[in-house]
């Protein structure tokens, strides 16, 4: 599981900052529920986690082609506020 999180991490983390992050939360919860399910050991989900980081991390790096992202450009996501009044009441949205 920590190998597709890496590379996802990887692909996707200079575009959505949140990525990263929820894609090794979800490793971790993963590895937790192993761990509580008495299916692993702590040795073993730390040695797999490990090797998983270092596979995913071998896989990005050697398979991703850097011409591919020349192009791609960074896109900083904001949430803007839109507040409308109407008769008898006011309403919210946010749009990117």
């Amino acid at each position: 599981m920590l190998t597709f999180a890496t590379v996802f991490a990887y692909e996707y983390g200079g575009d959505h900052k949140w990525v990263p992050f929820a894609s090794h939360c979800l490793a971790f919860v993963v590895a937790a529920s192993r761990l509580s399910a008495q299916k692993h050991r702590i040795s073993d989900i730390f040695v797999g986690g490990t090797l998983g980081f270092l596979v995913g991390r071998y896989v990005y790096k050697n398979d991703n082609d850097p011409a591919l992202d020349i192009g791609r450009q960074s896109r900083v996501e904001t949430f803007t506020p839109q507040v409308g009044f109407g008769s008898n009441r006011v309403s919210l949205a946010w749009s990117l």
